[in-house]
């Protein structure tokens, strides 16, 4: 993370449901140039070397939240109009549903490959994606409730997690392997969710205190130029999404 690249003005990352066809349009032309290129596949391997993804990892959501930062950054680098977008799973509408049409449908609505369906890898990979909502979207959403009920940081990451463990589960294929999961576009946009809910979970408890040792901890292998100066990225650097230049709507 390069300190010189936060701007004053707070780019919003919306919900999936909420695009216009150009913001859609941009996203899918930026994860293709990324495919294009080997860039999308060398950053999603970060997580099989890197990743927090222990229910009891109390850096789970702090690095989770600078690996989407640093791959929005990614994906600015080839469209630089594109914000990461967020699939609110816990939704009326997705319990109905299930996943949007530009996630869900193979094709585009020209009819061609959507990049937003299935990532690329060295192997080929079998993306399935559920068209009936089960039971399981309906208890992430319990879930979530429940979480954002705790006021300490602690229990609310230990019990966050599991609306993650469900979700992966739900959408079966390779979301069910840390090593091929981050390959799936999907991926990108459901974690961006959780981190939509750490983000509302830090506003209703504006006084919370994360332990010292999570504010204190490197997220390897981010880096921040601080002054000059290049740093292991630490958990107090990402604490705020304000600080890292961004919001949500």
């Amino acid at each position: 993370m390069d300190s010189n690249r936060q701007s004053s003005e707070l780019r919003v990352r919306k919900n999936l449901l909420d695009l216009s066809e150009v913001e859609v349009s941009d996203l899918r032309q930026a994860f293709t140039l990324l495919n294009e290129s080997g860039e999308y596949q060398k950053f999603a391997s970060i997580l099989v070397h890197w990743g927090h993804t222990q229910q009891n990892d109390l850096l789970f959501l702090l690095w989770a939240r600078a690996y989407f930062y640093e791959f929005e950054l990614l994906l600015q680098s080839v469209v630089p109009s594109v914000t990461l977008p967020y699939w609110d799973y816990t939704s009326e509408t997705s319990r109905k549903d299930g996943l949007p049409a530009i996630v869900a449908n193979p094709l585009t609505e020209s009819g061609e490959p959507n990049p937003l369906f299935r990532g690329e890898w060295r192997e080929p990979l079998h993306t399935f994606r559920e068209t009936l909502p089960p039971p399981a979207l309906a208890e992430t959403a319990q879930l979530a409730e429940t979480a954002m009920s705790f006021e300490d940081f602690v229990t609310f990451s230990t019990s966050i997690w599991k609306t993650d463990i469900f979700t992966h589960i739900w959408l079966g294929g390779s979301s069910r392997s840390t090593a091929t999961t981050a390959f799936d576009p999907i991926f990108w946009f459901s974690h961006c969710n959780l981190d939509r809910l750490w983000d509302e979970w830090q506003r209703k408890y504006d006084d919370y205190s994360a332990p010292a040792s999570v504010e204190s901890a490197d997220l390897k292998p981010f880096q921040v130029d601080d002054n000059g100066t290049t740093r292991s990225l630490t958990g107090a650097d990402v604490l705020r999404t304000a600080e890292l230049g961004y919001t949500y709507l």
